[in-house]
């Protein structure tokens, strides 16, 4: 994402952000003068805030995004946004809506948003010269947002000739801050459908049935959490934690192994864009081979435990043919998918799906297994490719009318 996480996430943020940081922009507090490119009339919908949290400190909420080439944030509940201007020291961004229980805002039509919510204070940021802003990195304990409790969600609002396409989700792909609930509301695919989807968390509780699963798991799982034990600020992803050193650099590497050992006998399948391939291990090498044309191949170095927590299964080398690094990719991330859920032992099919079998068998990731259980039909974003299998939260609407986030209990 800039990504706006440092996996190979393939989300709606994909390729939309250009290398460097992404950031945050300013609301409420004063920010520094900047060009207003909201002077050509945008499309708008909706968006209404309902505060659930319990949580007794200001809520402010900073959404940002692109504006064309221009990243912009939002300045007012009436949805007025501006671009950003370089800021080499960290200053606040982030609308001020006090403590009330139910907020009316107005969403302009922008792609790559993040709306971010934070308590207590706004989100403190710098912009880069190329006008981008930073991303606040609550893993980073020497982020300014550090022991600020914040989150977000991610959408993207795009045109599509005489209509247009709103969609987005709740991401724990880096860290799980607190429960939200989604309602957006527009047409189905055939531009004339009313329908209303959700996303997130089913029930207020969801928080607190997280983070207890959480440190129920023990080491090294109830090391992720940060801030105070009773109610901690965040669960850190396993591949931050890794960074900061609370999570073990091999904890997945018997596991890795096992897979490699067995598919030296054994084979995987996939079949990315209707394609068929086979796998098995070869020279240490997990081997692809495409079904009836033997010279259509390539491979995969057995992964370390950062690069499957982080999803960074990429073959080497790249393929050549643009199509086939595409069907390569496709199977690094369905491969991600199973090592996540712990599947591969059990189903060498990558396509198979078999959603009752995951987190069942060691070793399971309590991290993502901790996110899905509470979530709405129990899907979520723990991880960069947890939209394999149809496991994401992301859900999508044509002519969008409006939109409504739920921010669930925290205390």
């Amino acid at each position: 994402m800039l990504s706006f996480k440092t996996t190979a996430r393939t989300a709606i943020f994909g390729a939309m952000v250009a290398a460097g940081a992404f950031g945050l922009g300013s609301l409420g507090a004063p920010a520094p003068a900047a060009a207003d490119v909201s002077a050509v009339a945008v499309p708008t919908i909706p968006f209404q805030l309902k505060n659930k949290s319990q949580v007794k400190k200001d809520l402010y909420v900073y959404i940002v995004g692109m504006e064309g080439a221009n990243w912009v944030h939002v300045t007012d509940t009436a949805g007025t946004y501006q671009t950003f201007t370089e800021q080499t020291t960290p200053v606040p961004f982030g609308i001020n809506v006090g403590k009330g229980k139910k907020v009316d805002l107005v969403l302009p039509q922008l792609q790559a948003m993040r709306i971010y919510f934070s308590f207590g204070k706004p989100l403190m940021l710098t912009v880069s010269s190329a006008n981008v802003p930073g991303v606040p990195a609550g893993w980073s304990d020497g982020d300014p947002n550090y022991k600020t409790l914040f989150d977000w969600t991610e959408f993207t609002w795009v045109q599509d000739g005489g209509h247009s396409t709103l969609g987005g989700n709740a991401t724990q792909v880096d860290m799980f801050g607190f429960a939200t609930k989604i309602r957006l509301s527009g047409k189905e695919g055939d531009f004339t459908t009313p329908v209303v989807k959700k996303s997130g968390f089913k029930k207020n509780n969801s928080r607190k049935k997280i983070i207890a699963a959480l440190k129920d798991a023990d080491d090294p799982w109830d090391k992720l959490l940060v801030g105070k034990k009773r109610n901690p600020t965040r669960a850190i992803a396993p591949y931050h934690g890794m960074n900061s050193g609370v999570f073990p650099k091999n904890q997945l590497n018997k596991y890795i192994n096992k897979v490699w050992k067995t598919y030296e006998t054994e084979t995987m399948s996939a079949s990315p864009q209707n394609v068929a391939y086979t796998g098995q291990v070869k020279g240490g090498k997990l081997v692809f081979t495409k079904k009836g044309d033997p010279s259509t191949s390539f491979s995969f170095p057995k992964p370390s435990t950062k690069a499957v927590y982080e999803g960074a299964i990429l073959p080497d080398p790249i393929p050549g043919n643009m199509l086939v690094e595409q069907q390569a990719r496709a199977i690094g991330a369905l491969l991600q998918g199973a090592f996540m859920r712990s599947v591969l032992l059990e189903e060498g099919d990558l396509d198979a799906c078999k959603t009752k079998t995951f987190y069942m068998e060691d070793p399971v990731n309590e991290y993502a297994s901790a996110i899905h259980k509470p979530a709405i039909d129990n899907l979520a974003y723990a991880f960069g490719f947890d939209d394999t299998c149809e496991q994401s939260s992301y859900i999508g609407v044509h002519d969008p009318n409006w939109l409504k986030i739920q921010i669930l209990r925290i205390k």
